[in-house]
């Protein structure tokens, strides 16, 4: 039988995960306390399905961290919440080549963890850079160094 605590932390996990359904337009994108050029993302398009996230539209490299990718059609990644603190951790999928595109592929997988914030139509996520890291960002920042991306989503219409 549940806890009470248990079925309220239920309930915000299904309403935060109904909040970020839907296609959002990147805002900005900081990656170890730099900003990444705006050409890299002003067309980009996160789009949240389900448990599954995309990048469609994404140039560099600044976005890959959540997707596994270079923002093309293959490129999806899940993720699971715990609204209570927060908290969000993405499971990277990987497409590698052993052999410059001929061949056989790998599939790589890597968790990042991170950390997510709604204000409005706007929503922040901050994720270590690093697979498989076990050290959870804190802070809605990144500073020089730290391996962390932050991106700033707003909702688009």
């Amino acid at each position: 039988m549940l806890s009470a605590a248990s079925a309220i932390a239920g309930d915000v996990a299904n309403e935060d995960l109904k909040k970020l359904q839907g296609s959002w337009k990147v805002i900005s994108v900081q990656v170890s306390g730099e900003s990444a050029p705006k050409e890299d993302f002003e067309k980009a398009e996160i789009v949240f399905k389900g448990k599954q996230l995309s990048a469609k539209n994404v140039k560099g490299t600044a976005l890959r961290i959540l997707v596994g990718g270079e923002g093309g059609p293959e490129d999806v990644a899940t993720f699971t919440i715990e609204p209570g603190e927060k908290q969000m951790d993405v499971v990277v999928v990987k497409i590698t080549s052993d052999n410059g595109g001929k061949g056989q592929f790998k599939h790589t997988k890597a968790t990042v963890l991170g950390i997510y914030t709604f204000n409005g139509a706007k929503l922040k996520i901050v994720v270590g850079n690093l697979p498989d890291e076990k050290k959870r960002p804190t802070e809605f920042r990144t500073t020089k160094n730290d391996n962390r991306t932050l991106v700033v989503l707003e909702r688009k219409e």
